[in-house]
């Protein structure tokens, strides 16, 4: 039941968040890197929360990311160290 909130900003944008996350299974977060590949493909779930257009400045989309670590309570109970 544990969670993890990440956001995607940058020239690839969503489209190289989840191309890392396929690739990885962690997409470079720390706290899911001690699990396998395999075993991320096989427990974990992915969602979208919020998409935002390619102008949209990335403070906005970090913000915006921090809103959802507070009100899903991540840091404390999740993936979440930042």
């Amino acid at each position: 039941g544990k969670m993890y909130v990440g956001s995607a900003y940058g020239k690839k944008m969503l489209l190289g968040r989840w191309q890392s996350y396929v690739r990885t299974g962690h997409g470079g977060n720390s706290d899911l890197r001690r699990f396998s590949l395999n075993y991320i493909k096989k427990h974990f779930h992915y969602s979208i929360l919020d998409i935002y257009k390619a102008k949209v400045d990335d403070q906005i989309i970090r913000e915006r990311e921090t809103w959802w670590k507070q009100v899903l309570m991540t840091r404390k109970f999740g993936y979440n160290q930042n």
